[in-house]
């Protein structure tokens, strides 16, 4: 798939409440990691056609990845956010996907602790 890397479909703030850590009380008690994901995809077709069957639905992404995460239950939030970059990009419309999750409770002074990354379908 071409696409324009500046055709980006945002999501933010999407907060999930998951297990995720390495620490004995962390495997029990959820914790609220947010998503923001920058989504990139080829808007052209959509912004033409006005018609929904050429955009790439953004309510199903979202969907996707509060149930991916949601029903984790990761030690790291590398691992975290390497498993929902990779059921993003299975969809057909995604080329590729940067997410940002913050993770509040693992940071002693700082509001959160965050990881981002980036993928691209077929790397």
């Amino acid at each position: 798939m071409i696409f324009d890397e500046h055709d980006v479909i945002l999501i933010r703030n999407l907060d999930c409440n998951c297990i995720i850590g390495i620490f004995d009380e962390e495997r029990i008690k959820q914790q609220t990691v947010r998503i923001n994901a920058e989504v990139f995809t080829d808007l052209s077709r959509a912004g033409e056609s006005d018609d929904f069957n050429d955009a790439l639905n953004y309510s199903e992404v979202e969907a996707i990845l509060k149930k991916e995460a949601e029903g984790s239950k990761f030690f790291l939030l590398e691992k975290l956010a390497a498993h929902l970059a990779e059921t993003v990009l299975k969809m057909d419309k995604v080329a590729a996907v940067r997410l940002t999750l913050d993770k509040f409770e693992a940071a002693a002074f700082a509001e959160s602790i965050a990881v981002r990354i980036f993928r691209k379908k077929g790397e």
